[in-house]
This record gives C-alpha cells, sequence and structure tokens, in this order.
C-alpha cells in the first residue's frame, strides 16, 4: 500500500501561535470539605505544573512559551504548540493518577495584553484579543478531563483525510506519519464543537511525587477506579467521572484502530 503525505499541512507545529486555559475539576467541592484537604491538591498540582515545564525557561523565550497560574487554573501560550500539547498530555496522566482532573482547551492565538499604565499596587491585565473568551467558553462546553482543541487549530496539523473519525478508519495508514505521532490522537469531540486529545494513549508516562502504589489502581484499571470513585461523590462531580470513563473508552478504541492497521500493513506483502 503505498503512503501519501498529507495535503496542504506543511506548517510545523511548533511555530503555531496557540494559547491553552485550563482548570481543576471539583476543587470547590473540596474547599466545602476542608481547606488543607483543597490546597493539597493545589499545591500538588503547582509542583507538577513545575515538574513538566520549568526547563522551557532556560530553553524558550517568553514568546515561544510563556506559563501562568492562578488558583485552580493553568495558562499557557505562545509558539511552541506540539511541546506544550506532549508535555500537558503527561502532565494530565500524572495528575489523574493522583485523582487530580484538569479540563482545558488549546485555542489559536497567543495571549497577549494591551500595555497598560500600573502602579505597585494595581495591575492591569487586559487582553487584546478575543482568545482567552474563546478558551473559556469552548472549556465550560465539557464535563471530565477532556482536553478540546480549538476546530481552526486542528485544521492547521491534521490531514484533510483524518478529520473525522469514518476518515481516519479509511486512511489510517495511508498517511505517513509514526504509529505513535500525536496527530493520530486527535480526534472530533462528539458534540462536533471542537476536537480533542487523547491523552489517555500514552506510553511511558512517569508518576512522580506520590507511592506508585496508591496510584496504581487508577493506572491499571482507570475505568473501573473511576466507577468506585464515582459513587462516592456529589452528583455534579459524578458526571465528570462518567465523561473521562468514555476518554478512556474512546482512546482505546482509537488506539486499537491504529494498532490493526499497523499488523495489517506489516503482513500485507511488498510489491515489486
Amino acid at each position: 500500500m503505498r503512503t501519501k503525505k498529507p495535503k496542504s499541512k506543511t506548517i510545523s507545529m511548533d511555530k503555531i501561535k496557540f494559547t491553552f486555559y485550563g482548570d481543576l475539576l471539583g476543587i470547590s467541592n473540596l474547599y466545602l470539605i476542608d481547606k488543607a484537604i483543597a490546597y493539597q491538591k493545589l499545591d500538588q498540582f503547582y509542583n507538577d505544573v513545575y515538574h513538566y515545564f520549568h526547563q522551557f525557561s532556560r530553553t524558550f523565550t517568553t514568546t515561544e512559551l510563556d506559563i501562568f497560574l492562578f488558583s485552580d487554573s493553568l495558562f499557557i501560550t505562545g509558539a511552541k504548540f506540539e511541546t506544550a500539547l506532549s508535555h500537558l498530555a503527561r502532565l494530565y496522566y500524572d495528575l489523574f493518577a493522583k485523582q487530580i482532573f484538569l479540563r482545558g482547551v488549546f485555542v489559536c492565538g497567543r495571549l497577549d495584553f494591551d500595555p497598560r499604565i500600573t502602579v505597585r499596587n494595581l495591575k492591569k491585565m487586559l487582553p487584546k484579543t478575543d482568545v482567552l473568551y474563546r478558551a473559556i467558553t469552548l472549556e465550560k462546553t465539557v464535563k471530565g478531563a477532556r482536553l478540546l482543541i480549538e476546530k481552526e487549530l486542528a485544521k492547521k496539523i491534521l490531514p484533510n483525510e483524518w478529520l473525522t473519525d469514518e476518515l481516519y478508519q479509511k486512511n489510517v495508514v495511508k498517511i505517513n506519519y509514526p504509529h505513535d505521532d500525536i496527530r493520530r490522537k486527535i480526534v472530533l469531540h462528539k458534540e462536533w464543537k471542537s476536537y480533542e486529545y487523547l491523552w489517555p494513549w500514552s506510553d511511558g508516562i512517569g508518576i512522580h511525587g506520590v507511592d506508585i502504589d496508591s496510584a496504581m489502581a487508577m493506572i491499571m484499571n482507570p475505568q473501573k477506579a473511576l466507577s468506585k470513585l464515582k459513587t462516592r461523590v456529589p452528583s455534579l462531580v459524578e458526571e465528570h467521572y462518567d465523561e473521562t470513563i468514555s476518554l478512556f473508552t474512546l482512546s482505546k478504541i482509537r488506539r486499537d484502530i491504529t494498532d490493526s492497521a499497523f499488523v495489517k500493513l506489516r503482513k500485507k506483502p511488498k510489491t515489486p
């Protein structure tokens, strides 16, 4: 079978201007129980973000990659989209193993602020464009630990032959990308308002800052672990668990489709 290069997708994924906005799910409910418990979750979140992103302060300028943490929210903006996405996937999985759920979205465009006169105790952060509005609005449309990608941004990097599930199944190996290429993990969200990145489809994810035994149940059988946990959470939080279970199921389906196509390709006799 001949493979072909994707059409009109020559732009480097690390030259695409983007903004990521995400926040933790369920933190307000934890504050209703005990502020110390909520603080511990936030402290772990901050430590994990630092663990995965601090090295870029030495390799990238703030124009290329700039990161903000405020309360339970994470903002990443710049032009290193592929770098940010791959490290966010690791962060998502690491947090998940610790029962911390992040929901977020990538949109096109940098988050830039209008220069304003400020004083020592008054800082003005007026966004120049609608980037932040689009990110926050889209993020609120889904439940669960999702990692959404705005349609405009997804179409910049996906081959036209992979824009829907049906097209992907027909063209799994017809596009000459590696088996583990991040574009294979981008699917159209079921509401068709955006795409999403299947972060559970990951290999070699390391969990740090926690006893590995306590995270094994979440890693080895996430659907079963989530099904047990959701029986002891408020109804609004339960919906987040259900959607995260669906995400793991969808990730397995996409990975199985990809694995099967590559197995068939290897078995197919080569034509002279």
